[in-house]
This record gives C-alpha cells, sequence and structure tokens, in this order.
C-alpha cells in the first residue's frame, strides 16, 4: 500500500468517526418521531438547499456520469440536465404544496390525498425500487474502497457499510442533514478543483472539449426516456420531496428547491466535463475495472487534490446513501407497518441496509444502469398518478379504485421493461417505462371527477 493510499485510509477513517459521533450526539438530542424522520420541520433554506444536493450528488452523478461521458461524450450531461429542469419544475409546482401537508413521507401525502391503501401501495413500491438505488451507491462504495486500499477488501467494505448504517440508525433524519452540511461543501470543492487543474493545469489541453448535446452514442430516443424516467424522479422522487419536508415552511421549501436547481446545472457541466477530459487526453481510463473518475484521481492530478477528490467521492457516497436509508426505512415502518416508533425505525434502517448490501455483493454491475433500473419502476407508477392526487386535492374527488388501477399498471410497465428485457424486443423493453407513465397519467386522470366541489346551497328559499 503506498503511502497515498496509508493517508486516504486514515482520513477516511477519521471522517467515519466523526460521522458516527454525529449520530450519537444527535441520537441524545433527539426529542420525538418527527425529529427522528423529518429534522423537526424547522431547516432554513440554506439547510434544505445543501441537503437537497448532498443527496443528488451521489454514485450515479458522479462515477456514473464521468463513466457515462467518458462513453457517450458530453451528452451524458442530460441526466442531470433533466434533474435540474425536475426540480425547477417541483418548485413552480408543488414543493410549497407538499411542505403543507405536514406529512412524514410522500406516500403519507397519498394517504391524505388518496387514502389508507394509496398510502400501502405507494410505500411498497418505494420500498421495492429504493433496494437498487441504496444497492447502486453501495456498490460505488465498494469501489472507492478498493481503490484506497489498492485491492477488492469485502471485510473493510462491510465495515464501512455498517458504519454508515450505523449513524443512520441512530441520530435518523437530524444526523443526515447536519453531516450534509459538512459533505456537500467538500463534494463541490473537489469536483470544481479536478475541472479546473485538468483544463488549466497545464497538460496540453488547450484544445476546447466537444460539447455536443446529442451524437451517434444518445439520440432522441435515450433523450426522450431520461426526460420522464430521470426527471419525473427529480420532480417527484421521495429523497429530494423529503428535503421540502423537513423545511419550516411552504415558501422555505420552494426557494430551496429553486436554488438547488442552479447550483444542480452548473454541477451537471462540471462533472461532464472531467469524464470528457478523459475520454479526449486519457482513453486508456477506460481499460480498468476501478472507474474513470478513480482513474483521473489516481493518474492525472497532483497527489493533494487528489486527497481532496477522495474525500468528495466518499462525502458523495454517504450523503446519498444515508438519505436513501432513512427514508425508505421511515416509509416501511409508518407507512407499511404504520408504526411511529424512533426504534421501529432504526430496526427497518439496518434492515434495508443489510438487504441492499445483499443484493449489491449478489448483483454489482454499472452504477448508472442499477439506479435507471431502479427508477424506471418507480417514475412510471408513482409519479403521474401522486401528481393527479395532489394537484385535485380540495378541488376534485377521485375515483380511488381507478386511481389504484393507474399505479399499479404503471409500475407493471417498469418492472416489465426493467427485468425482463429478454422477453421483448430491446427497443420495446427501453420504452415501456415511458408507455407506463402515459398509461398511468390516463387512467389516474379518468379517476378524477371533474365536478365542482363547491358545498351547494342548501338555505330554504322563500317562495311567493
Amino acid at each position: 500500500m503506498s503511502i497515498f493510499q496509508v493517508v486516504l485510509l486514515f482520513l477516511l477513517i477519521v471522517y467515519l468517526g466523526v460521522l458516527m459521533l454525529v449520530g450519537v450526539k444527535d441520537a441524545r438530542a433527539l426529542r420525538g418521531f418527527s425529529d427522528f424522520v423529518v429534522a423537526g420541520r424547522c431547516q432554513g433554506v440554506m439547510t434544505v438547499v445543501m441537503s437537497i444536493l448532498a443527496t443528488i450528488i451521489g454514485a450515479s452523478t458522479t462515477i456514473g456520469i464521468v463513466d457515462t461521458a467518458f462513453r457517450i461524450g458530453f451528452p451524458a450531461v442530460w441526466w442531470l440536465l433533466w434533474g435540474s429542469l425536475g426540480l425547477l419544475a417541483q418548485a413552480l409546482t408543488i414543493a410549497s404544496r407538499f411542505r403543507k401537508f405536514h406529512a412524514d413521507t410522500l406516500p403519507d401525502v397519498a394517504r391524505i390525498t388518496v387514502g389508507r391503501s394509496a398510502e400501502t401501495l405507494l410505500a411498497l413500491l418505494i420500498c421495492v425500487a429504493w433496494i437498487g438505488v441504496i444497492a447502486g451507491q453501495f456498490a460505488a462504495m465498494s469501489g472507492i474502497i478498493s481503490f484506497l486500499l489498492g485491492t477488492e477488501s469485502r471485510v473493510t467494505f462491510l465495515l464501512v457499510s455498517m458504519i454508515v448504517i450505523g449513524y443512520t440508525s441512530l441520530g435518523g433524519q437530524l444526523s443526515v442533514v447536519r453531516t450534509d452540511m459538512v459533505q456537500l461543501p467538500v463534494i463541490l470543492c473537489g469536483v470544481v478543483l479536478c475541472c479546473i487543474y485538468l483544463y488549466l493545469g497545464g497538460n496540453g489541453t488547450a484544445q476546447p472539449p466537444r460539447m455536443d448535446l446529442l451524437n451517434e452514442s444518445y439520440g432522441g430516443g435515450d433523450l426522450v426516456k431520461q426526460f420522464f424516467v430521470i426527471g419525473g424522479v427529480y420532480f417527484l422522487g421521495p429523497d429530494i420531496l423529503s428535503r421540502s419536508l423537513i423545511a419550516k415552511d411552504g415558501r422555505t421549501a420552494r426557494r430551496a428547491v429553486l436554488a438547488a436547481s442552479g447550483v444542480l446545472l452548473i454541477f451537471a457541466i462540471v462533472i461532464t466535463l472531467i469524464g470528457v477530459w478523459a475520454r479526449q487526453f486519457a482513453p486508456e481510463a477506460g481499460q480498468g475495472s476501478t472507474g474513470v473518475l478513480l482513474y483521473v484521481l489516481g493518474n492525472c492530478i497532483p497527489r493533494p487534490l487528489g486527497i481532496i477528490l477522495s474525500l468528495a467521492i466518499v462525502s458523495a457516497l454517504l450523503s446519498s446513501v444515508d438519505t436513501c436509508l432513512i427514508n425508505a426505512a421511515s416509509i416501511f415502518s409508518k407507512d407499511i407497518l404504520r408504526v411511529e416508533n424512533i426504534n421501529c425505525v432504526r430496526s427497518s434502517v439496518v434492515g434495508i441496509g443489510i438487504l441492499a448490501l445483499v443484493f449489491t455483493l449478489c448483483n454489482r454491475k454499472d452504477i448508472i444502469a442499477m439506479l435507471t433500473g431502479a427508477y424506471s419502476i418507480y417514475a412510471p407508477g408513482v409519479i403521474c398518478p401522486m401528481l393527479v392526487a395532489v394537484l385535485c386535492h380540495g378541488k376534485h374527488p377521485l375515483r380511488r379504485g381507478v386511481w389504484f388501477v393507474s399505479v399499479v399498471l404503471g409500475g407493471l410497465c417498469g418492472i416489465l421493461g426493467t427485468y425482463c428485457k429478454g422477453t421483448f424486443s430491446p427497443v420495446f423493453a427501453d420504452m415501456l417505462p415511458i408507455f407506463g407513465m402515459a398509461l398511468s397519467l390516463m387512467v389516474s386522470l379518468v379517476s378524477v371527477r371533474w365536478k365542482s366541489c363547491a358545498p351547494r346551497n342548501t338555505e330554504n328559499r322563500n317562495t311567493i
């Protein structure tokens, strides 16, 4: 093990120790279920902005985006461009409305707008899909740990994963929010400094990068699919919407989501340019198994900057996986078991975390593919029906049976398109999630009773 790897490993141990201490401290400060699940619903704009961005910037938006940019070029930027536009749409339409429901989770909003059965149905769909999301983060964590040690070590990977599960289960959402405040500056600093050095650091890169938005590797079909699936998840995903639920009021939630949209747009360009640089000037980066970003870290930038970028990648992974864990566990406890108890949520964090670890160890593959698969189940089944339910709440009643059918049909199309690709042609399988979204939208609109809900005038009229 080199001195560089020894330093990185030492800093990782110290870093994880600090996070564990935060969890222990917050566990003592918890005053009830609300603190544990939604951080007391009292967070300001800056805290919510940083938590949104720390949640979004994870494995897919660092390691995954750079790998994708290396393969297909600058069109890889669309993943986060659609994400930024999804956040913008959320800020302009539903962010404030969601906060005013005083809900604890996204399925809890379904309970308020549709009913208990809708809460359970959405909770089951989210928990199943989010096992894949958490596993994707763990898979990326395994890669960075192997890089730091210079060899693959399942024992170390499991130890680090259990520490993440541990501090999340101790402090809950409160710890997640506090650690996001530390992790986001490290993430942004590492990624931005790396990009600046690669293009301005005297490596003979005077040639400007190619910034085509479409090319032979990424066409209109890919663009349409990501618009619906990825943009939809950023618009109405449980992890991102959970950040609105921790805000102190609706106005704070709206402003925070709007600000996060702008920052994410800039980050999208910066992280994609790192992959484009490697594609043009370090073609050997794609030959190894560690990933392009880790190759750049170890071979293309100075050691001090490499340490900063390493901590940035670790921060990105931890800040996403802990949010996914606490949200999935909160949904499982409150919306499936219907138990509002901190110890129940803690047990759920541990159980879901271990299940995702098993899935990771048995099913390691491309991070973007793993997360896209999970999103392809969630997006068709949840986004359109929930949007219709929220916008119609208090104005137009719903036919619940028809609304449930919209969720089931959309989710079924997502599952078939993700896990039964061998049964259909590749083009048809790729389009199934989009077809599922269109189908769930049409059926959920049919479920609306388009009648005025204004109370009728029942006063007796005077007769002549």
